[in-house]
């Protein structure tokens, strides 16, 4: 049993690497618990930012790619964001280049995929790109053509280097965040521009 000198309920914690180091986030998630907590789930905005709660027994954490089973069931901890599951497992310790290279593309894929997406949701406003009807119009065709600008190379440049055996791979941490940055904020735009409809509708 661990016991805790202190009365929180929770407290945030930046991851320390990108997710798609595997190795690095799953020695972390094993790592707070010698300070008495664990990991409880990500951010949805700031999926780097971690929720821990008091650790009431010490366990160890692994990581999996695939969407936990049966025989995991009730020791799925939480989702990584865009990589895979933290479960209650015996620790890996060392991943496989498989796994790496999947998880590397699993992101770098999974943005540019997120980028067609936005684009056909917001295929009405984009069809005339250079015309804007308001403010609001301008800031989200204008952040949409930064998005694509930042987004495509940096998930081609993860897909690209999924092969390399660098761990950590130099350059990931800020090429995660400039993703991250730019879907969540797509993300943003989308809800904003949904209740400017709704409030012009009423």
């Amino acid at each position: 049993m661990l016991i805790m000198d202190n009365k929180r309920k929770f407290k945030l914690r930046v991851m320390p690497c990108p997710p798609m180091e595997l190795d690095g986030v799953e020695e972390w998630v094993n790592g707070v618990q010698d300070e008495g907590w664990r990991v409880k789930f990500f951010g949805v905005l700031l999926p780097f930012l971690a929720v821990l709660v008091p650790a009431e027994k010490r366990e160890e954490y692994s990581i999996i790619l695939d969407m936990p089973g049966l025989e995991y069931e009730g020791r799925k901890l939480c989702a990584l964001r865009e990589i895979g599951y933290i479960v209650r497992d015996k620790r890996r310790f060392r991943y496989s280049e498989k796994e790496y290279r999947r998880a590397r593309m699993r992101f770098g894929g999974g943005s540019i995929l997120m980028l067609v997406f936005f684009g056909l949701l917001m295929r009405e406003y984009l069809a005339e790109l250079f015309e804007f009807v308001s403010v609001f119009d301008a800031v989200r065709k204008i952040f949409y053509i930064f998005g694509v600008l930042v987004t495509v190379p940096c998930g081609v440049w993860l897909m690209i280097n999924s092969r390399r055996e660098e761990r950590p791979l130099k350059h990931a941490w800020p090429v995660y965040l400039a993703i991250v940055f730019v879907i969540r904020v797509w993300l943003i735009l989308m809800i904003i521009g949904i209740i400017i409809e709704i409030v012009t509708l009423i």
